[in-house]
């Protein structure tokens, strides 16, 4: 779906406002932009930028008001130089999107160009979906467990168990601190 699970805006938030310093975040997958309204809430005067690969979204639900810049894009092909001078990336609700060897590998990419680290968010288990409003890249291609992001080093933020299981984890940056 093309927004994320209501109950994780509030971990998320008070995660987020434990940092100071914060300038500029890219949310990947901005998707009807409820994340980077979460991220507002917290740093009102950061940089926001987003990454959507459809943007029917973007006019549908008037994402351009909370972000700074939106590039209408597949992550795979966003250049690094998108990151210059990243402080958080937020993908959350997307990992599921692409293939397992995909994502491992943006997980990888994203950890290593933000300097404080990526927070990722996913469906826990089984969570099937096909496209959404015509947009195929909405369909599930992997699945994701607590395990897969504790294998990753990854901290939990959050989870909430039983149907429509998900969580919120943080990869600090390689070679940040915790």
């Amino acid at each position: 779906m093309p927004w994320s699970h209501g109950d994780n805006k509030w971990p998320l938030k008070q995660f987020l406002s434990t940092f100071d310093g914060v300038a500029r975040v890219v949310d990947v997958g901005v998707g009807w932009g409820d994340i980077g309204r979460a991220v507002r809430e917290v740093w009102p005067q950061v940089e926001l930028l987003g990454i959507e690969v459809w943007q029917p979204y973007l006019e549908r639900h008037d994402c351009r008001a909370a972000y700074d810049y939106i590039a209408v894009q597949d992550l795979r092909k966003v250049q690094d130089v998108f990151w210059a001078g990243v402080d958080w990336t937020l993908w959350i609700d997307g990992p599921e999107h692409l293939t397992r060897e995909d994502a491992l590998v943006e997980v990888a990419r994203l950890r290593r160009l933000s300097r404080l680290g990526l927070v990722v968010g996913t469906p826990l288990g089984e969570a099937p979906q096909g496209a959404w409003e015509g947009n195929e890249a909405e369909t599930h291609r992997s699945t994701w467990t607590e395990a897969d992001w504790e294998a990753l080093g990854a901290d939990v933020i959050w989870t909430m168990a039983g149907e429509g299981a998900c969580g919120l984890w943080w990869l600090p940056a390689d070679g940040g601190e915790r």
